[in-house]
């Protein structure tokens, strides 16, 4: 089992990302955030882990939309919960909900919250 991009199977301590600057690449559209918790062919351990307390901030996307993201956990015993995106921004502008940060919120995944001005 693996988190792609986070952690493998260990529980993931609190972690942070900040100050991103992210300009427009031409024909390039990347994710942005994402943490999804799934069997991997890389991963041989047994158990799945979480992950908690994820902190992305001060994040700026230059670009004409904003990067797709998606947080998804596993199953209800291996989740993602408390994921706080803060001062994330498009071209200058703040961005304040999972709808406007093109951020998919699948199964398994709770708490993720926005904060900015």
């Amino acid at each position: 089992m693996g988190v792609r991009g986070i952690s493998q199977s260990s529980p993931v301590i609190p972690s942070q990302a900040r100050n991103l600057a992210l300009p427009e690449r031409t024909g390039y559209l990347p994710n942005l955030f994402v943490i999804v918790i799934h069997p991997t062919a890389i991963t041989r351990d047994p158990e799945a882990g979480t992950v908690r307390d994820v902190i992305f901030m001060d994040i700026e996307v230059t670009g004409r939309t904003m990067l797709p993201s998606a947080f998804t956990g596993l199953d209800a015993k291996h989740d993602v919960r408390g994921v706080t995106i803060e001062n994330l921004r498009l071209n200058g502008h703040p961005i304040t909900d999972a709808a406007d940060a093109h951020l998919q919120i699948g199964k398994f995944a709770e708490e993720a919250r926005f904060l900015g001005d």
